[in-house]
């Protein structure tokens, strides 16, 4: 669930964001599942407090 009330959890830009990121760790040859799942969730986090991702 989101920390910002205002944004759904199936927002597309949400989605786009951290597909971009995961790609991004793993052409950096990140690989072990974990830092990428705990970078994902740090980068969604990031989103619902700036309220970048909120609805417009």
């Amino acid at each position: 669930m989101p920390i910002n009330k205002d944004v759904d959890e199936n927002d597309a830009r949400r989605a786009t964001t951290l597909k971009r990121l995961i790609r991004q760790r793993l052409d950096a040859g990140v690989e072990d599942a974990e830092l990428l799942v705990v970078d994902g969730l740090k980068d969604l986090k990031k989103l619902d407090q700036s309220g970048a991702a909120s609805p417009d």
